[in-house]
């Protein structure tokens, strides 16, 4: 004996066995290459190459990162034995087997664990498994895309959850807090890792407006395939002469070749520490060979870093697409410093703010760009967008949408609460504006122009409602009415900026990332 972890039949034939699969923790897997390359190509394609033997027998040996307990329950499912059940496990230990099975290319193993986690009869209040709750099942089905675990995940979180409601929240006036919305009974922290895509789309089945059936969601991915195609632009880029000789050459991984000063590019960056080393003639610059440091970056990502290189925080790259934006700011994140990329991604963000204010906070919140994030969260609340989708959801994570969603509720409840109505019509003003928030938003919304008063205006389309003499003082007057015209302008003027002081206090909470 080697001392090694024991395993369970079938796994301990040493004389049948054609192949050894050892675990982290040292457990010897002895199985038959033909089982294992039937239920996974990875293994398939690995048994052709030549593996290593094992010191105490001739049998070649595969070394695994997962423990036994992962490899074992794979195994069995793989092999003509009793099926294990993973209904009783912990949900990290099923969520391990999952990466797994989908690193190794095990797609059977996949949907036998799938099938076990959801079978085909739930009722509709009926937990799918008493050890977890509903959300750690739908988190689990979305990060991995088990589509019929989370269609089943949903029906019982949209059952369990509240009836669908005009506008999918409460209308209690006691219940402004948030924790009180759809979104914030149905969210729980476990969820924060899948796609904001995904809870938008749970979310949905809350909204009696947009929702019809049950039947027709697709809640793990987007209901076409995800495909956001964005032409990367072409930035031109020559070293200025007052920062020194050219001496260098940086090549792209498309062949695009920058001359440029080596130690203006070794002082701001270390993108001559990613690269490959030669020499080469360059017709454009001296008669002697200069160095080549072959770069890690296209061409279009690799100009702009150079421009931030040469002149900091990015006044001279012009306007490009967001998506490109982000990928040359992740590349200054790594050869540069955050100082720059941060300030650089917040410029090409906010030039975008207006036409685009919720794609611009997905990308703000996700890299960290609070400041930006809140300038774009509070045009999404002003013009009632925080329910729209777009395609940047599928690549954001859920726990910088719900912040979105946070603000935009309280942002509402601060304007509403703020209007002084007796108590008896708190409750039909809570309604009332819930139910009229988007004409609200109207009015807000062109508060992000300079010279209109969109707050004045949605506070008199609001006043309208609940005190049909609130309207404008006509021209022609008298001159007590117009007293009278004065001091309820003034009037009016405390209770603007009262629910103005109510808006500012507002804030984004994004926290920790």
């Amino acid at each position: 004996m080697d001392g090694r972890l024991a395993v369970q039949s079938p796994f301990n034939n040493q004389k049948e066995a054609d192949v050894i699969l050892r675990t982290s923790d040292g457990a010897n897997f002895y199985v038959y290459k033909n089982i294992i390359s039937l239920a996974s190509s990875f293994f398939r394609d690995l048994f052709e190459i030549t593996q290593p033997t094992d010191t105490t027998s001739s049998l070649p040996t595969v070394d695994l990162p997962e423990t036994r307990f992962i490899l074992d329950h794979l195994l069995r499912i793989c092999y003509p034995v009793r099926e294990p059940s993973f209904k009783s496990m912990p949900i990290q230990f099923v969520e391990d087997c999952l990466r797994a099975a989908r690193k190794y290319e095990m797609d059977y193993c996949v949907g036998v664990i799938e099938r076990d986690l959801s079978p085909p009869m739930v009722g509709p209040l009926e937990p799918l498994n008493s050890d977890w709750s509903q959300q750690e099942l739908y988190s689990l089905a979305c990060r991995f895309n088990l589509e019929s675990l989370a269609n089943a995940a949903g029906h019982v979180i949209h059952y369990a959850t509240i009836a669908p409601t005009s506008n999918g929240e409460s209308s209690e006036p006691g219940l402004y807090d948030f924790s009180h919305t759809v979104a914030g009974r149905v969210y729980d922290n476990c969820m924060g890792d899948i796609p904001a895509g995904s809870l938008r789309r749970l979310l949905r089945t809350q909204d009696a407006s947009t929702f019809h059936s049950l039947k027709d969601v697709i809640f793990s991915r987007p209901p076409v395939p995800f495909q956001l195609v964005e032409q990367y632009a072409v930035i031109p880029f020559n070293s200025p002469e007052a920062f020194g000789p050219l001496d260098l050459v940086l090549q792209a991984m498309d062949g695009v070749r920058h001359l440029v000063n080596a130690k203006v590019v070794s002082d701001h960056s270390t993108l001559l520490k990613s690269g490959a080393e030669g020499t080469t003639s360059h017709e454009k610059a001296t008669e002697q060979a200069l160095p080549i440091v072959e770069v890690p970056l296209q061409s279009c990502i690799l100009a702009p870093v150079l421009h931030l290189v040469y002149h900091g925080e990015g006044e001279t790259i012009p306007m490009m697409g967001l998506r490109q934006a982000e990928t040359v700011f992740l590349a200054a994140k790594e050869y540069l410093n955050v100082t720059v990329a941060d300030s650089f991604m917040s410029r090409q963000l906010r030039n975008y703010v207006d036409g685009n204010p919720l794609r611009v906070y997905l990308l703000a919140a996700r890299n960290g760009l609070e400041a930006v994030a809140e300038v774009a969260a509070l045009v999404i609340a002003r013009r009632d967008l925080s329910r729209e989708y777009d395609l940047e959801m599928e690549r954001t994570e859920a726990r910088y949408y719900v912040p979105l969603l946070q603000f935009a509720h309280e942002y509402k409840a601060a304007f509403i609460g703020a209007i002084s109505v007796t108590p008896a019509q708190k409750a039909k003003l809570w309604e009332y504006a819930s139910d009229t928030w988007a004409k609200i938003c109207e009015y807000l919304g062109r508060d992000d122009e300079e010279d209109y008063d969109g707050l004045a205006t949605a506070l008199q389309f609001v006043g309208k409602r609940f005190d049909p003499k609130a309207l404008p003082v006509d021209s022609g007057a008298s001159r007590r009415s117009s007293r009278r015209g004065a001091a309820k302008g003034a009037q009016e003027d405390m209770g603007k900026s009262r629910v103005s002081r109510a808006l500012k206090s507002v804030k984004l909470e994004l926290g920790p990332r």
